[in-house]
């Protein structure tokens, strides 16, 4: 539940715990993760903050951990619309720092996880993955101004390398009724901090509807 702290800001704690089953090639079995955050938003200022952290408190794979940290600083003058400028700094520092559908399914979750030094009996192995995404963009109105298209930029650096980001948005920004519709698309330079070796690019598509 969010506390008001005057003048139209507000703080938001929040805790999470959930089961968990993984299967595969790497560790198997059933687990719990236990999740928490702060959030603080000041809609005048355009300004927000959020802190979040998680950590698989027990699991049927012995000596399997994962943690994970992350902090960002968004601002957004109407954070209501997709219109107008946004921009946001991310860090994180292990694996995904938020439980459920959200940390297997995020954007950058696998790729966090794939890229994170591998052994948990190294230790604190699991936090030394380290990543700092700055993202910048900007929706102006688009048919009609049903709907808004947003073009980004991103740089993302980190212990593996250096990540640039050229992405886009068409979304109806959900003034048109409870329904939203968007869809996105985004390229992505990946530079190894190995010396000598090749880029990768990628390049994604979503189509995303909820009612």
């Amino acid at each position: 539940q969010s506390v008001s702290l005057g003048g139209g800001a507000t703080l938001t704690p929040s805790v999470e715990i959930g089961l968990r089953h993984d299967s595969g090639d790497a560790e198997t079995g059933f687990g719990i993760d236990f999740g928490g955050g702060i959030a603080w938003s000041d809609p005048t200022s355009g300004l927000s903050a959020e802190l979040q952290g998680r950590a698989l408190l027990t699991h049927q794979a012995n000596g399997f951990r994962e943690r994970g940290v992350s902090g960002s600083l968004v601002w957004d003058p109407a954070p209501a619309s997709a219109r107008g400028p946004r921009l946001s700094l991310t860090q994180t520092v292990g694996g995904p720092a938020s439980g459920g559908a959200d940390a297997l399914l995020a954007q950058g979750a696998l790729t966090g996880l794939a890229a994170q030094p591998g052994s948990d009996s190294d230790g604190d192995g699991d936090l030394q993955h380290r990543r700092l995404e700055a993202r910048f963009g900007y929706g102006v109105p688009a048919w009609d101004g049903h709907f808004a298209s947003v073009p980004e930029f991103g740089l993302g650096l980190s212990d593996t390398g250096r990540e640039y980001i050229l992405g886009w948005r068409l979304t109806d920004d959900g003034s048109g009724g409870a329904g939203t519709v968007q869809l996105s698309a985004e390229a992505r330079r990946l530079e190894s901090a190995v010396r000598n070796s090749p880029a990768e690019h990628r390049i994604g598509v979503r189509l995303q509807a909820r009612w």
